[in-house]
């Protein structure tokens, strides 16, 4: 049997010394090539599922920050950061997927019996290994779709926080579209007194921007009790 990998193994080292100590109880009983493959396939699947659940953990951490963002509506000040933990989130599980997949295809044909080396009395343990491999397998697709709800809640907070600034400068332009039509219309170039052109009353300066002010009121208070604001 010989395995392939770049630099050390600690797979390797492991099976290494729980053999050299008879660790593994069936194969130091009867030493084979096929409970060897199998020992092997099996620490590797248990590694695979340690990965499965470093993800989980960090796929709950982004999920409950982008939850509190929407939920406080705060500004994107950290957009960036969270978008890119959740880019690197994805990365890392499509990797995952990407190593289970051929996993999931040898230990299927060893179950299968296709490999003579493999004896019928050790079948039924790569069968159990092949069902906790398909058992992975869509732990990592639930975990594909987390990453999307993520997504999805992220990119409703955004739209939720360009929808209430919106809001505001629309607010801002209806309060000051009546005030910009009052100065069209009487100008604010005032003679001696302040005088109103056209007429001869002193006050009229004041008088125009306390109206100006009483409107703006007005419309806040309209506002106000629609609940728009």
């Amino acid at each position: 049997m010989v395995s392939v990998h770049k630099g050390h193994s600690e797979i390797t080292c492991e099976i290494y010394k729980k053999i050299s100590t008879h660790g593994y109880f069936a194969l130091s009983l009867e030493p084979s090539t096929d409970i060897l493959l199998y020992i092997f396939l099996d620490l590797i699947l248990n590694e695979f599922f340690l990965v499965s659940d470093l993800a989980h953990e960090q796929l709950q951490r982004l999920s409950q920050e982008a939850a509190s963002r929407f939920r406080q509506q705060r500004p994107n000040d950290s957009s960036r950061r969270l978008g890119l933990d959740v880019a690197k989130s994805r990365e890392q599980v499509i990797a995952l997927r990407q190593a289970i997949g051929p996993f999931r295809e040898v230990v299927g044909r060893t179950a299968r019996g296709e490999f003579a080396i493999v004896s019928n009395a050790t079948l039924t343990r790569f069968e159990d290994l092949y069902d906790r491999t398909i058992s992975l397998m869509e732990v990592v697709d639930t975990h594909r779709e987390e990453i999307q709800d993520i997504v999805d809640l992220i990119i409703n907070a955004q739209t939720l926080t360009t929808n209430n600034i919106i809001r505001v400068l629309t607010i801002i332009s209806a309060i000051f579209l009546p005030l910009t039509l009052i100065a069209g219309i009487y100008g604010t170039n005032f003679g001696r007194g302040f005088s109103v052109p056209g007429s001869n009353f002193t006050y009229g300066f004041y008088v125009m921007i306390v109206v100006m002010i009483g409107v703006a009121v007005v419309l806040i208070s309209v506002f106000r009790r629609k609940g728009w604001i």
